[in-house]
């Protein structure tokens, strides 16, 4: 909590801050630790704090994949904090919303433009090197 209130001040200290608390979210030791209520309260207070959206976005993504495997007291938890910091920053709520990548959001194509375009396309391209 005091290094929290710390990296307020800084920024050096702040990225420091946080890239620690990123990699304590992946520590194997929070599975089986007495103090995941409290790892939580200063998980949802960086993360309110944070000016950076996009690590806001990548605490969650990282919280998300830890819930998979912690216990049901700790993912119900995890769930109320995203709630909270969702309301607190409503520009996060698009991660949960919305596709990350245009590339990962398909359309279905038309029938018609894709037998006829792939029939006339290697026709005429092998009609040419023939000639």
């Amino acid at each position: 909590m005091l290094l929290l209130n710390v990296s307020e001040m800084r920024q050096s200290v702040s990225d420091r801050f946080y890239t620690a608390l990123y990699s304590k979210l992946s520590d194997p030791e929070l599975r089986t630790s007495a103090k995941q209520s409290f790892f939580l309260h200063v998980l949802g207070k960086a993360m309110k704090a944070d000016p950076q959206i996009s690590r806001v976005q990548a605490f969650i993504k990282r919280l998300l994949q830890v819930c998979a495997q912690m216990p049901p007291s700790f993912v119900c938890g995890s769930l109320l904090l995203l709630s909270v910091v969702c309301s607190a920053k409503p520009s996060v709520r698009t991660l949960l919303e919305q596709p990350e990548d245009e590339e990962e959001f398909f359309v279905d194509m038309e029938p018609e433009e894709s037998f006829s375009e792939a029939r006339l396309s290697p026709s005429s391209s092998d009609e040419g090197s023939d000639g």
